[in-house]
C-alpha cells in the first residue's frame, strides 16, 4: 500500500508533536513556559502539540535546547518509518502470551511511562 505524501506528513506532524507534548509534561512545564524558553509563540506550541503543523529545523532545535533534550528524543525516524511493522509484530506476539504474561507486560509498560 502506497502512502500518500500528505498522509505522511500529518502522520509526522501528529508523531513530533506528540513528543514535544510528552517531554514538556515531563518537565513540568506550561506551554506558555515552554513557548517563552523557546522563543515561540504559546499558540504555536499548541499548534505543533495538536500536529497541526510541522516544525522547522530551527524550531525543534529551539524547543528541543528549551527541554534540554536531543533532536533524535523528538524525531526517532526508525521508529516512525517502522511503525506499523513493529506494532503488527509486537501484536502478533502479545497474543501469543498468557494472560498472565500479558497483565505483567502491561504493568511493566505502565511503570516504565510514568517514570
Amino acid at each position: 500500500m502506497i502512502i500518500s505524501d500528505n498522509d505522511r506528513k500529518e502522520k509526522l506532524a501528529k508523531y513530533i508533536g506528540n513528543n514535544i507534548f510528552q517531554y514538556r509534561k515531563s518537565k513540568k512545564l506550561t506551554r506558555e513556559q515552554l513557548a517563552e524558553k523557546s522563543n515561540l509563540s504559546s499558540n504555536h506550541i499548541y499548534e505543533l502539540e495538536m500536529g497541526n503543523c510541522i516544525p522547522t529545523t530551527i524550531t525543534l532545535i529551539d524547543i528541543c535546547n528549551a527541554l534540554n533534550i536531543s533532536l533524535s528524543q523528538i524525531i526517532d525516524l526508525n521508529f516512525i518509518n517502522n511503525n506499523n511493522e513493529f506494532a503488527d509484530n509486537f501484536l502478533t506476539d502479545f497474543q501469543k502470551l498468557t494472560d498472565k504474561e500479558k497483565q505483567t507486560i502491561i504493568y511493566l509498560i505502565k511503570f516504565m511511562a510514568n517514570n
